[in-house]
């Protein structure tokens, strides 16, 4: 079961390509097979309310099994990822080689277009930004701004491929996605991202801060102001803490209610991603090899982490499959490699302007001021519903929050207003960016003919 099939290798490449994906048949077989004779622990049986205590119960999985026997097409969910507009090319990340990166590339036929890069996180990929990025890149008004979307798989994830030593953390995934932006001619642009998303739109922002005209994130993850760190801050967290939100200028019981269950995340819910930072490779064997196992660890998130979310069974089997076919243990190591990066990823200042939407059941949840002590903030909206997932859960209040965010910041960017009229001049309205499209279309053949 390579990862990287006998006609991929001999791409030869260096602008983007369309690009098709294909899992081999044999491959969907396999995985029916060890769906067949999995061997499914005993369930304890969590009384009513609780069912979700000690993770995915029983008969969640039972059923998404017999989804996947029964009922579920995955050549029609593939035949749906293929109406995107897929590309792969090589981009050379210093110290790790030539890596294909795999992206979605919606351009606008608009063309004042601003070029906009979208990041994924865990457990989500591409397809969490499929029901954004056509509104985005072609609104209904003209008085909406227009977007050159690119959406990619970081590497190691979906299609795109993974480093073979360590050390590639989010420093190393920010340096990949500005050369992408750069090789698809976007000098100039601005990005969007939760999850791991969040964190290296912040690594792009300290390390290309002239290219990164402005980040927007719906995660906010910040280190806890202490006495030497932003001690005003501090002191009202504490006296808000201490008061629950009832001392005159401290934080309100809403904010502190919000830091409460930030607490229960940090306090009853990580135990996940201490495998993934501890011992991802004894984890990887397990989900790696046997798909239910994969989707418990994924379902659990998709249920925990999302408000009230109505997932199907084609969803879930959708998100599971787009980890399962190039194997999910590039994905859940990613927290051991950044790791090292966390302390200064949630801690050190950008003045790359951010905006923030905050939704009312995210796994973190601080007061909106505390993005001050990262950023500038230039656009704050709070969001009385929808979680983690917001791309997928609120697709048309985060499109809104992105289009009222980065109109503000292009009227006021000379920068960035420059470059798109620049893109304009040198493509007409096709909004190609100047970079070269082969139409040579590989297909991906995962894991065999």
């Amino acid at each position: 079961m390579s990862d990287t099939p006998s006609q991929e290798r001999g791409e030869s490449f260096d602008s983007p390509q369309p690009y098709k994906i294909h899992v081999a048949s044999k491959y969907l077989d396999l995985t029916t097979q060890k769906f067949d004779i999995a061997r499914l622990p005993n369930d304890f049986g969590q009384p009513e309310g609780e069912e979700w205590a000690d993770g995915t119960p029983k008969r969640v999985v039972e059923e998404l099994i017999d989804h996947w026997q029964e009922r579920f097409e995955w050549r029609k969910q593939e035949a749906a990822l293929n109406r995107l507009p897929n590309f792969r090319v090589p981009i050379e990340v210093d110290g790790f080689g030539t890596l294909r990166i795999h992206f979605l590339w919606q351009r606008s036929s608009r063309p004042d277009a601003i070029p906009l890069i979208m990041i994924h996180g865990w457990p989500g990929s591409f397809w969490e930004f499929s029901k954004m990025i056509e509104p985005l890149a072609n609104p209904p008004d003209t008085s909406m701004p227009a977007f050159n979307v690119v959406v990619p798989s970081m590497p190691g994830y979906a299609f795109s491929d993974g480093p073979k030593k360590p050390g590639f953390g989010a420093r190393k995934m920010a340096e990949a996605m500005d050369k992408l932006m750069k090789k698809l001619g976007y000098e100039h642009y601005v990005a969007q991202g939760g999850d791991w998303g969040y964190l290296i739109c912040r690594y792009l922002a300290f390390q290309y801060p002239k290219s990164v005209r402005a980040i927007h994130v719906n995660f906010l993850h910040v280190k806890l102001p202490t006495l030497s760190f932003h001690p005003i801050k501090f002191l009202k967290f504490f006296l808000a803490m201490a008061s629950n939100g009832r001392f005159p200028g401290a934080y309100t019981p809403e904010e502190v209610t919000g830091l409460k269950r930030s607490k229960k995340f940090y306090a009853e819910e990580m135990g996940y991603q201490a495998i993934h930072r501890t011992k991802p490779m004894t984890l990887a064997y397990g989900l790696t090899d046997s798909p239910v196992g994969l989707l418990a660890w994924m379902r659990e998130k998709m249920h925990s982490w999302t408000d009230n979310y109505p997932w199907t069974n084609d969803e879930v089997l959708t998100w599971f499959m787009l980890h399962w076919t190039p194997g999910p243990h590039q994905g859940t190591r990613l927290h051991k490699e950044a790791s090292r990066e966390i302390e200064e990823g949630t801690s050190r200042w950008s003045n790359v302007p951010m905006g923030f939407s905050s939704f009312a059941k995210e796994i973190i949840t601080p007061p909106s001021d505390w993005a001050n002590m990262l950023h500038p903030l230039k656009f704050y909206r709070k969001h009385n519903s929808g979680g983690h997932f917001a791309a997928w859960e609120k697709p048309e209040e985060l499109t809104n929050d992105l289009r009222d965010f980065f109109k503000e910041i292009v009227g006021k960017d000379k920068v960035l207003q420059s470059h798109i009229q620049q893109q304009h001049s040198v493509t007409g309205s096709n909004g190609a960016a100047g970079a070269t499209v082969s139409m040579g279309v590989p297909v991906a053949a995962t894991n065999g003919a």
